[in-house]
């Protein structure tokens, strides 16, 4: 049997959900990241001025709408922990990243489904990991392989650790990605994460200051349980690139496609492009606009993609933001945009259920 699917936007409007006054709201990252299954989804508060980080719990009724079930935090230690910095969830794990604990060494909480709830069952650091080093920041969950970024480790070079779930639920790591052994420090690999089952394309925010966030893209193809094989470094032509074009900050999988967004391109118009492997290598083949071009719009902030259809976010345009759908094809049918408020930046961060 089918199941339906929704698409989730901050500011969460158009499956209308929201938390709270929103004067309580104000400096907070309500909506920093989401997850969800058909039935379920999770919205993350990893910052909050009044209370610990959050991740608000939501079920859908019997009459369509979402309703709020419950909240999760972190297991009370010492100091914060940025809880919520992503979230990954399925029918059987919940995985949820922490940036800043331990002398922001950072940290992974899995929780194991046990009926309507979620029970902790580990929490995950890789030895390798140094304070510092802020294991945590991004994560993805697909099948059975979770890969979690941080971008501290390796003065700030970044990696990726890959782990393979087993037969008792447990994670256990299958391999270590790191950038190119001649990446400058601040690369910031990780910054993105995207799987097709047989490539992860991630990027690197580049944010020292002599690359002042152009970005890069790296393709690596998975052989076989721990055998993964760096395929491609993707930057803008040297002549092309621009300080602050963002190329990577998101990236995404399409018909065995690489889509790589580049928000702050042209003053911050924002494109998506698109790369195909022609052989042996990478090449950009499509560049994806806004239909309706705007400075600051940062078109290419997000993506999400669907059967029938991908889904760009434009946190800028027309100062509160605005998601665009492309059909198969490339060509936008339509655009989703509530009656929100200016700054709200709906279409910062989108996820399928």
């Amino acid at each position: 049997m089918s199941k339906s699917r929704f698409l989730f936007a901050t500011a969460f409007a158009i499956a209308g959900i929201s938390v709270g006054n929103s004067d309580t709201l104000e400096a907070q990252q309500f909506g920093a990241y989401a997850a969800g299954t058909a039935d379920e989804i999770l919205i993350s508060e990893p910052v909050q001025t009044t209370g610990p980080a959050t991740i608000y719990r939501y079920r859908r009724s019997g009459a369509g709408t979402w309703e709020e079930t419950g909240t999760m935090m972190a297991p009370e230690h010492e100091g914060g922990d940025y809880f919520g910095r992503f979230v990954a969830v399925d029918d059987q794990s919940l995985i949820v990243g922490g940036t800043t604990m331990d002398q922001s060494s950072g940290s992974v909480w899995v929780y194991r489904r046990d009926g309507a709830e979620w029970q902790l069952v580990e929490i995950m650091r890789p030895d390798d990991v140094a304070e510092g080093d802020s294991f945590g920041r991004f994560g993805l969950l697909h099948g059975n392989l979770l890969f979690v970024s941080a971008l501290g480790h390796n003065e700030s070079r970044g990696a990726i650790w890959v782990f393979q779930r087993g037969a008792e639920g447990r994670w256990v790591q299958e391999a270590k990605l790191e950038p190119a052994e001649d990446a400058p420090s601040q690369e910031y690999f990780g910054w993105s994460l995207a799987f097709d089952g047989e490539r992860l394309i991630t990027g690197a925010l580049q944010a020292s200051q002599e690359l002042q966030s152009r970005g890069a893209a790296y393709i690596f193809r998975r052989n076989g349980p721990g055998d993964w094989v760096k395929e491609a470094r993707l930057v803008l032509d040297e002549e092309d690139s621009e300080p602050g074009d963002s190329f990577g900050s998101v990236v995404a999988w399409l018909d065995g496609k690489a889509l790589i967004g580049v928000p702050g391109r042209d003053g911050g118009i924002g494109e998506v492009r698109s790369y195909q492997r022609y052989g042996e290598a990478w090449s950009h083949s499509t560049t994806l606009s806004a239909f309706e071009r705007e400075a600051g719009s940062r078109f290419g902030s997000s993506m999400a993609v669907a059967p029938e259809a991908l889904w760009v976010g434009a946190p800028g345009a027309r100062s509160s933001g605005m998601v665009f759908r492309f059909a198969r094809d490339g060509a936008p049918v339509d655009d989703g945009r509530s009656s929100i408020e200016a700054g709200n930046n709906f279409g910062s961060v989108q996820t399928f259920t």
